[in-house]
């Protein structure tokens, strides 16, 4: 009887053993398909990060390409600058010489102290004055003496002059001073192509005109200066792909001596003056009584 009980006994635990090892076994394959799964996943994951990181790589090289094209543009506006300072130096030394000459021609000397404009007059052909002396009428009078030189053949009772620009003015900034290069007319020499400058030879009554030329998507805006006055002022907003001059007139009376330019207002403007055959940005202007 013990004998058969224990036979019993014996193939049921062989039988138990059996089945837990069948258990393990199924839990060990379950394991490794969570495994096989979870590994797919990641490898899946960051198959798309991948992606991403490579989609955002393309955008910053794209930017960088933009960026360099933007400093190459500034470079070569900053090397157009350099060359504009260098022309407004060279400006700068022939008023200087012009300001000796004068001084010579004039017998005096002109300094500044505290502010106030004084004269230390060395010739005897200036007359003694018991009144504080219009500076600002003499400078113009030395201004006009000097850009009058012998080989002016101006009437004396005719005064205009006519100019354009040759090239285009990239980006001009605000109160930006146009100076138009090309003289074709300048009865009376008040025109100064190199600072743009007009210094009226007569008093009287003048007509200006202006005009200003744009394209794609530029606007401007420019305004006709009398010394420190603006008496006139032009916008234009050119459309895209498109573009076109405008132009502006004024009529004005203008002191001999005065000054008369164009320049670029204060407003926020946007891109370039340009200036050829097909249409010229020019500034002219003639006296009319």
């Amino acid at each position: 009887m013990v004998l058969i009980l224990s036979v019993v006994l014996l193939g049921y635990l062989s039988g138990t053993c059996a089945g837990l090892k069948d258990l393990q076994t199924e839990n060990e394959d379950l394991s490794l398909r969570e495994l096989v799964l979870e590994l797919k996943n990641t490898i899946s994951y960051q198959n798309r990060r991948i992606t991403i990181l490579e989609d955002r790589a393309r955008a910053l090289e794209n930017v960088n390409g933009n960026q360099s094209k933007d400093i190459a543009v500034l470079t070569q506006k900053m090397k157009e600058q350099e060359e504009k300072n260098l022309n407004l130096i060279k400006m700068k030394s022939v008023c200087e010489e012009n300001a000796r000459k004068f001084e010579n021609l004039f017998g005096f000397s002109k300094t500044l102290v505290g502010g106030q404009a004084s004269e230390l007059y060395t010739s005897s052909i200036l007359p003694t004055v018991t009144h504080t002396p219009d500076y600002s009428s003499l400078f113009r009078k030395e201004r006009l003496l000097v850009s009058q030189g012998p080989s002016s053949q101006s009437s004396e009772t005719t005064v205009a002059f006519y100019a354009y620009l040759t090239q285009k003015i990239p980006s001009p900034s605000a109160h930006f001073v146009l100076t138009f290069d090309t003289v074709i007319t300048n009865v009376g020499n008040g025109f100064h192509h190199h600072s743009g400058i007009f210094i009226a030879p007569r008093t009287g009554t003048y007509a200006f005109t202006w005009s200003f030329r744009i394209q794609n998507d530029a606007h401007m805006s420019t305004e006709l200066i009398v010394n420190d006055l603006a008496v006139g002022a032009i916008y234009f907003d050119a459309a895209g792909g498109v573009g076109g001059n405008k132009a502006g007139t004024v009529v004005v009376h203008v002191d001999q001596g005065d000054d008369v330019f164009v320049r670029t207002t204060s407003f926020n403007n946007l891109g370039d003056i340009i200036s050829d055959h097909i249409g010229r940005s020019y500034f002219a202007g003639w006296m009319i009584g």
